[in-house]
């Protein structure tokens, strides 16, 4: 088993909601309370980055990708590499046939893992930041015909070994 820490990025201890930010602002009533609803206590949940909602959620924001957003975030994140594709990985998935590479060489990262282990390290991590759950982030978009994403494998692996229902956060 590969032993597991944390690459937090430096100054994002502070892991609070930003006023103002997020779905008060411009969201329909209806999609703020649709989007809520689907947060259970101690919920594991996935989005991208770019989600309206994160910053009001109460999740803790969990970034399972190499290297953060190049854009401004209206929340802070926390680094859980270790769920990260390699660059390799996401140099190969580019090529003819790279869906299935990449899909082959995350399912063997994920194998090496301890989903106990990853699971109580999310648990640490949301109670340290007094926060609901948590919400692991990438990049992409589902909402997209054909769009994938490791993320979604993530969710496939924890519902596989631990029978943990992990759900994409509404738009």
């Amino acid at each position: 088993m590969v032993q597991l820490t944390f690459a937090n990025i430096p100054d994002q201890s502070n892991i609070k909601p930003v006023p103002g930010r997020g779905l008060s602002q411009d969201a329909d009533p209806s999609d703020r309370k649709r989007w809520l609803d689907a947060i259970r206590p101690d919920c594991i949940c996935t989005s991208r980055y770019s989600n309206k909602f994160i910053a009001e959620s109460g999740l803790l924001p969990v970034r399972i990708t190499r290297m953060p957003p190049r854009w401004k975030l209206p929340y802070k994140t926390v680094g859980m590499i270790e769920l990260a594709p390699t660059f390799q990985m996401l140099k190969d998935a580019k090529l003819p046939g790279g869906a299935k590479v990449f899909d082959e060489a995350f399912d063997e990262l994920l194998k090496r893992l301890d989903p106990r282990a990853v699971v109580a390290n999310l648990r640490t991590m949301q109670h340290e930041h007094g926060c609901t759950g948590v919400v692991l982030l990438c990049y992409e978009d589902l909402r997209k015909p054909g769009e994938r994403c490791h993320r979604k494998q993530v969710a496939n692996w924890l519902k596989e070994k631990l029978g943990i229902q992990v759900e994409e956060l509404p738009e």
